[in-house]
């Protein structure tokens, strides 16, 4: 038997397959944008300049946008900016400014945020900078550009959405869910995970957490942990993945792609294969998620901002988190900088795991738990009132002695008048 887990959150009545068909292939994840336009030796510097492939992709779609309100290609637009600066800065100013109509559209699907046009313009300058365009004055052009929020208006999700998403969720996804809300772990890092980053921490024979490796090999690298009742889901997931066939080792993916196991007969739905897992890319999970807030009335509006979104997960971790934690150890769980004190503050693994545990109750969605923590506090405040009423009653009996011993004192002399 392997190690006990404690606060689990399994429902035995789970079907771990439902209505959510297979995800999106990658191909149809991106935008139908005609990159012809991209070409010539500009455009090679460009993409070489951009080290994360879900940077370029957004990028080129900002430049292709532009590139075509421009009716230029690539190397003539840079020709262009470097012979004549001042016509390039009034092209780009332009653009800006119709941009800016946008952000009074009534119509949501055309509304434009402040941020949204100030990053359209960035890979227009990044084209421009690897290509030595050096002349155009950014400092102008930039003072016709919206100023944007420094953070969105959206908000982490309250206890009773999350777990009404974890119940229309299917095994996969609970796993994700519960992946994300007790790590606050970016949906993007789901992707590099893979099995043995993921470990178990025990104490007497129970899983008190687990420990998680993120980003590992990068520069980024973190370490992140996982409360138990994650740890169980992902676990039931995994033993899913072998019941269907699955090689699951450690280098498997963590979090895979969707598939549909009952149909044996090819071991293939909608083109993918149980014994050939794909990673779980950042667009599935965005996908997955934001199809269940639409199916089932998260989100009524069709609009391009919402109340929350899969980031108000990470959200909800460090308001949740901060409870019961030293908010400098949140965000060093989280992946963040905290300044100066990135060279100076070391917390131990031990120490970071300790303050964790901490805010393990309340990190964690059972509605036992719920329950165990309210029990907690009422404990905790009988305690609290019996501790005054003990501290009253020592600072009244020396009062009540003295007062008796004069008593008795009062009472003999009497007796002897008498």
């Amino acid at each position: 038997m392997g190690p006990k887990v404690c606060g689990t959150f399994l429902d035995s009545k789970e079907d771990p397959t439902n209505k959510f068909g297979a995800d999106i292939t990658k191909s149809a994840m991106n935008h139908a944008v005609d990159r012809t336009i991209l070409a010539g030796k500009s455009i090679i510097l460009f993409r070489a300049a951009i080290k994360s492939p879900r940077t370029l992709d957004p990028y080129e779609r900002r430049l292709c946008n532009f590139l075509s309100y421009a009716k230029m290609s690539c190397d003539q637009f840079v020709s262009m900016a470097k012979k004549n600066p001042a016509r390039t800065e009034r092209l780009l100013i332009e653009y800006s400014i119709k941009d800016k109509e946008k952000l009074y559209e009534k119509d949501p699907q055309k509304k434009l945020a402040a941020c949204t046009i100030v990053n359209r313009l960035k890979p227009v300058k990044l084209l421009l900078d690897v290509n030595d365009a050096e002349k155009i004055k950014w400092k102008k052009i930039k003072r016709f550009l919206p100023t944007p929020r420094r953070f969105a208006l959206d908000r982490a999700p309250t206890m009773e959405e999350i777990r009404r998403i974890y119940n229309l969720c299917d095994l996969r996804g609970k796993a994700m869910l519960l992946l994300l809300l007790s790590s606050g772990i970016r949906e993007g890092a789901l992707e590099g995970l893979s099995v043995r980053h993921l470990q178990p921490v025990e104490r007497n024979g129970i899983v008190v957490a687990a420990r998680l490796v993120v980003y590992q090999g990068e520069p980024e690298e973190y370490m992140a942990f996982l409360n138990p009742e994650a740890y169980t889901v992902i676990q039931e997931y995994l033993s899913y993945r072998k019941r269907a066939g699955e090689s699951i080792g450690p280098e498997s993916p963590l979090i895979r792609d969707k598939f549909e196991p009952e149909t044996r007969r090819s071991r293939m739905v909608d083109g993918v294969d149980a014994n050939r897992p794909q990673r779980c890319t950042p667009q599935m999970v965005r996908h997955y998620f934001n199809r269940l807030f639409t199916d089932h009335g998260f989100r009524t509006v069709k609009r391009k901002r919402h109340e929350f979104s899969i980031h108000g997960f990470r959200k909800w971790f460090k308001t949740r988190a901060e409870q019961a934690m030293k908010p400098i150890n949140v965000e060093l769980l989280m992946g963040h900088s905290v300044g100066l004190s990135d060279s100076y503050y070391r917390p131990t693994e031990k120490d970071l795991l300790e303050d964790y545990l901490h805010a393990v109750p309340f990190l964690t969605i059972s509605e036992a738990e719920e329950v165990r923590l309210q029990l907690t506090e009422h404990e905790k405040i009988l305690e609290q009132k019996l501790a005054q009423m003990e501290s009253r009653l020592t600072s009244l009996l020396p009062l009540a002695l003295a007062a008796a011993q004069g008593s008795l004192i009062q009472a003999n002399q009497n007796q002897v008048r008498t």
